[in-house]
């Protein structure tokens, strides 16, 4: 089992390479590559809703008060990029307060653990998908 402080890293990890992914798909920000795949721009802005919902989950989890809720739409790459960066500063700090010991601890029928996992796997499904994307 992985260590909270390991889990916090690799979210942060992923989410920085979602920032950079985010920037390199500039040019193609609202183009989708075919089919029911979606474009950088819809994938970065369900990836940082989702990214504020765990932020959420873990202060469910600990006992705090959950990030604030970002925009929902970005019109350029850049501006979704800044959000991620922001959105992910509050959420880190959510993460922060989780110790070893609380990963076993649950609400909403998911582990601290899960919460912390599934971010960071969250965070890099959507980075390739833009990867992909552009």
């Amino acid at each position: 089992m992985a260590s909270a402080k390991e889990l916090r890293d690799t979210v942060t990890k992923n989410r920085e390479a979602l920032i950079a992914a985010i920037e390199a798909s500039a040019a193609k920000w609202d183009t989708s590559p075919g089919g029911d795949a979606w474009s950088p721009r819809q994938n970065a802005e369900h990836a940082i809703g989702a990214d504020i919902r765990y932020g959420g989950q873990a202060s469910a989890i600990l006992g705090g008060n959950p990030p604030a809720a970002v925009e929902a739409s970005f019109a350029s790459a850049a501006e979704a990029a800044e959000a991620l960066k922001k959105a992910g500063a509050e959420v880190d700090k959510r993460f922060s307060w989780a110790e070893d010991r609380d990963l076993s601890k649950a609400a909403g029928g998911k582990t601290l653990e899960a919460v912390l996992a599934e971010a960071a796997s969250h965070l890099a499904e959507h980075t390739q998908n833009i990867q992909s994307a552009s």
